[in-house]
């Protein structure tokens, strides 16, 4: 699994890839989203396989991210934060976001306070499926 966190124009993603109980390496699980689908980035959680696919596909021809058992946040350039639960995007509530294993973490640092990178990192050392590398992504 892994953490992706937005907050205020940040998007912070972990790097981690684990498989049940083995550390299985780190990957890139973000793109950067073409002007004409809006911009800015969109990271994934889930199967990084089927993740990485779902992303590629939004990519090249805009399309929602029809994904089982996924998830992914479109931080776009005008700020605007799209989510997906595998299916249609839409514009979630609040000021900050969060998916993957750590995301109640990563929320409850946020609501206290935490940027987006903090808020990654706090996931990423309480929670067993997340960590490695964060990237810090900005619009």
């Amino acid at each position: 699994m892994t953490i992706v966190v937005v907050r205020d124009g940040v998007m912070a993603v972990d790097s981690r890839v684990s498989a049940g109980s083995f550390l299985m390496g780190d990957i890139q699980k973000w793109r950067e989203a073409p002007s004409k689908y809006g911009g800015g980035f969109v990271a994934g959680v889930g199967f990084t396989g089927e993740i990485g696919a779902a992303m590629d596909g939004f990519i090249s021809t805009g399309a929602d991210v029809i994904c089982k058992d996924a998830a992914f946040i479109h931080l776009m350039a005008n700020g605007v934060v799209r989510h997906s639960d595998g299916g249609p995007w839409f514009e979630p509530m609040g000021d900050f976001h969060a998916a993957g294993s750590g995301r109640e973490l990563a929320i409850g640092a946020m609501a206290m306070g935490a940027s987006a990178l903090k808020a990654a990192e706090v996931a990423c050392d309480y929670c067993i499926d997340c960590g490695g590398n964060i990237e810090v992504l900005k619009i």
